[in-house]
This record gives C-alpha cells, sequence and structure tokens, in this order.
C-alpha cells in the first residue's frame, strides 16, 4: 500500500502471490505499507532491509479496515483467529516432542495487541521494540523464555 501522502497513488494497494513454486520475491519501497496472508499449512518469510529498524518510522494499519477495500479473500469463520487453534502439536522425531507456542513481535501495535487478546496467555508471548532488540537474537530469545517461564 502506497502510504506516501503527497503520491498520485496514495493508498492504492497491489496484491501477489509469493510461492516456492513461483519463487517469486517482493521489494517493498520505503514508503509503503505491506502485510502478508499465508496460505499454506507452513511458511518462511525473510525480510531484508536497505538500514536498521527504526521504532520513531513504525506504523501499524488493522488488516480488515474496510475503508482500504483489500479482499484478502478469507471468510471470517475460517480465519485461524476465529478458531483459537493457537496450540499444536508437532510431529514426533524421535522421542523429540515439540509445541508450538506463539511469538508476536509488535505486540504494541494495533494488530499486536489484538493478537495477544485472542490468545490464551500459555499459548503467545509478546514483544515490541521497547521489549527487546529485535536485531539481537539473543535479546528475543532470552526476552522470550523470560515470558514463557
Amino acid at each position: 500500500m502506497d502510504l506516501r501522502r503527497h503520491s498520485a497513488t496514495f493508498g492504492r494497494t497491489e496484491t501477489f502471490l509469493l510461492s516456492d513454486v513461483n519463487k517469486h520475491m517482493l521489494w517493498i519501497p520505503a514508503g509503503f505499507g505491506h502485510g502478508f496472508r499465508v496460505v499454506s499449512e507452513t511458511a518462511h518469510v525473510t525480510y531484508k532491509s536497505t538500514g536498521f529498524y527504526s521504532f520513531a518510522d513504525e506504523r501499524t494499519i488493522a488488516w480488515d479496515d474496510p475503508d482500504l477495500k483489500i479482499d484478502w479473500q478469507l471468510e471470517r469463520s475460517a480465519h485461524p483467529l476465529a478458531k483459537r487453534q493457537t496450540r499444536r502439536a508437532l510431529p514426533r522425531c524421535g522421542s523429540l516432542r515439540v509445541e508450538m507456542r506463539i511469538l508476536v513481535f509488535g505486540a504494541s501495535g494495533m494488530l499486536g495487541k489484538d493478537l495477544l487478546a485472542a490468545f490464551s496467555e500459555d499459548d503467545v508471548t509478546g514483544l515490541s521494540s521497547q521489549d527487546a532488540d529485535l536485531r539481537d537474537v539473543g535479546s528475543v530469545l532470552s526476552k522470550t523464555q523470560q515470558a514463557a517461564a
């Protein structure tokens, strides 16, 4: 979504299908917002940026804002939040059994707050840029482990 107020395309959105089959990637220029919907059972999302994360420049937009008219091709009842299926046992690997826990980055934003409210405290941990330096994996892991304990 073009968020540049003085742009001729301000507020315009584009959608793209990225997959392991088409091998496409997406570059999002400065001044644009982005969101994504995962349509498979699993997904790996990787971000590369042209600079360090800046909390002062962070903005949030409600993904389901009707004024945006974004067709997520999603029925409300089919959304994972509606089902509240937050814990799912992963397949066994030998004697190892793993349970999933949800980590919400941007927990102080509108979507982050909604996600935290939707899940049981036993299933989710929220982190904001004030909680941990998101560029430092050790900091994130430390805060996550503290919250899970």
